[in-house]
């Protein structure tokens, strides 16, 4: 399981006036939090407003890396900042997304052929997202023929199952959980990334939500998780998670996290 630190991101107030404000102790800070709850990365999210987004982003890599040394997720819906932010990367990030929309295409896989990283995949085309679990998979069959066709290995693949709220479609997990099976039963080698708190959007006690989310995406077979690491009895679920899934060596995880009182 890989998981994945959300909170570096504009879409929070607090992250955006920290990035206005160029407070780099407030980013420093969250970082180095996110590393020590147990994030494998961080994703890094500098929003697509008014300001210069790649100038923006630039910053967040440099200011997290000065921080804390785990590899960076470069999220934005701009192919053309991934590009130009790659090279501040120290290690070997993820980039996030590549869609099917014909710019994303057309800018990334040349760039995923000439340079290492891993790809999260989004299946979004057309201008909008799949309503059902075979659209999904039709989606990640292109994204996967596409990446493949560059020379990038499976393995380096994260498919996103676009995680949908609840709220306004009661089916919207059971449908990522049938997108999961889906694709992991025909590409065993590619991974499925999901972020969770999608799923609880507009809803009251969304962690309890997301919590109970996280062992039955697991159990479909997803490999990667975009949670907030800092909320406690979040990583006490995937810890648990992976103990039933056979994943924690003779539960040693799982002990030290009990003896740490992390759970």
């Amino acid at each position: 399981m890989l998981i994945i630190g959300e909170s570096i991101n504009a879409s929070i107030k607090s992250v955006a006036e920290a990035i206005s404000k160029r407070d780099d102790k407030f980013i420093a800070d969250l970082a180095k939090k996110q590393a020590e709850a147990g994030a494998d990365m961080l994703d890094i999210n500098a929003g697509s407003g008014m300001r210069d987004e790649a100038h923006d982003l630039g910053w967040l890599v440099d200011t997290v890396q000065s921080a804390v040394e785990i590899p960076l997720v470069l999220d934005s819906s701009n192919p053309d900042v991934l590009v130009a932010v790659y090279p501040e990367c120290k290690q070997r990030p993820m980039l996030s997304s590549l869609t099917l929309e014909p710019h994303s295409m057309e800018v990334l896989l040349p760039f995923i052929k000439e340079h290492d990283c891993s790809v999260l995949g989004m299946c979004l085309g057309g201008g909008r997202m799949p309503r059902t679990a075979p659209e999904v998979f039709e989606m990640a069959k292109i994204l996967i023929e596409k990446t493949g066709a560059v020379g990038l290995k499976p393995e380096d693949l994260y498919i996103d199952v676009a995680v949908m709220a609840i709220a306004a479609n009661t089916g919207a997990a059971i449908k990522v959980l049938d997108s999961i099976r889906l694709i992991k039963a025909h590409q065993p080698k590619v991974n499925t990334v999901c972020a969770v708190s999608n799923v609880s959007f507009g809803l009251p006690r969304r962690k309890l939500l997301n919590r109970t989310f996280i062992p039955m995406l697991a159990g479909a077979g997803a490999d990667a998780f975009i949670i907030d690491v800092r909320d406690k009895d979040t990583m006490a679920a995937v810890i648990a998670t992976k103990a039933l899934l056979g994943t924690d060596d003779f539960c040693m995880n799982y002990m030290r996290a009990y003896r740490q009182e992390i759970i």
